[in-house]
């Protein structure tokens, strides 16, 4: 069978790029790789893409949020509240979190 040279660059092409897109990779690695992304969300909430993304955006990064109409990365101290305030304080502690203020913002020796 003679196949003309364009016919032969295209297939070629097509067959580049699906194992380099990872498509044509083995079924077991393909297994492996979702054993090890279900791994990750289950002990963190987020895939390895996730994490992938986070690092290298310096954010907090869940690709599942596009679901919830959210945006992808978030700034990863939006929900924490500062440090040095208290989250409540009732009347019988107010005088310890003020001391624990002033330890706090004391200059160290």
């Amino acid at each position: 069978m003679n196949l003309p040279i364009k016919l032969k660059t295209i297939l070629s092409l097509g067959v580049l790029s699906l194992s380099l897109s990872a498509c044509a990779a083995p079924p077991a690695l393909q297994l492996l790789s979702l054993a090890i992304d279900g791994i990750s969300y289950i002990a963190t909430d987020k895939t390895l893409a996730d994490h992938g993304l986070s690092a290298v955006s310096q954010q907090d990064c869940k690709m599942l949020r596009t679901f919830q109409g959210e945006d992808i990365c978030m700034d990863e101290n939006a929900d924490q509240p500062p440090q040095d305030q208290p989250l409540a304080i009732t009347d019988s502690e107010e005088k310890d979190a003020i001391l624990l203020s002033e330890k706090r913002n004391a200059p160290t020796e």
